[in-house]
């Protein structure tokens, strides 16, 4: 979520800045090892998109982002569906084991989908988080991780 009235502090990015975050690896699935990005689809209509950046620490995670089009697209189960499909997809592919996302505290919605995904908080200062996982979006980031495999799911993921 960007810009006003909850996010005044979060410009949506210029399309240069876009560009510069996402590079076309995100979307034509050529570097799939390190980042890519899947579409979102119920009956057949896109209602949103879910990525992941893999980092190297100590033990290797995989940084997650999802956004949904529509306020009326939330409640509805497709965030948690969509990244438990992504984690089980790079569970199986890549072996990861850790995931991270970072969502801003004034996201309370999406903070209790992620944790219906598996995902439970950990108390750690903004600051913190920069040292270990790098900048997030948000100056009130509040950091969510996964460990252990991912848990069986029904859906299905496909490149986009």
């Amino acid at each position: 979520m960007m810009g006003p009235p909850i996010f005044p502090d979060v410009s949506p990015p210029t399309w240069d800045e876009f560009c510069a975050d996402y590079g076309p690896s995100f979307f034509d699935y050529s570097r799939p090892e390190a980042e890519a990005s899947f579409i979102i689809e119920v009956g057949g209509e896109a209602v949103g998109q879910v990525n992941y950046e893999i980092r190297d620490a100590l033990v290797p995670y995989a940084e997650l982002d999802i956004w949904l089009r529509s306020q009326a697209d939330t409640g509805h189960g497709y965030g948690p569906d969509a990244l438990s499909a992504l984690m089980m997809h790079l569970t199986n592919t890549l072996g990861i084991q850790r995931f991270v996302i970072r969502p801003s505290a004034r996201n309370p919605r999406a903070i209790r989908a992620y944790q219906k995904a598996g995902f439970e908080i950990v108390p750690m200062s903004v600051q913190q988080q920069a040292e270990v996982y790098g900048p997030g979006d948000y100056a009130d980031d509040v950091l969510l991780i996964k460990d252990g495999p991912a848990e069986a799911h029904s859906c299905t993921v496909a490149s986009s």
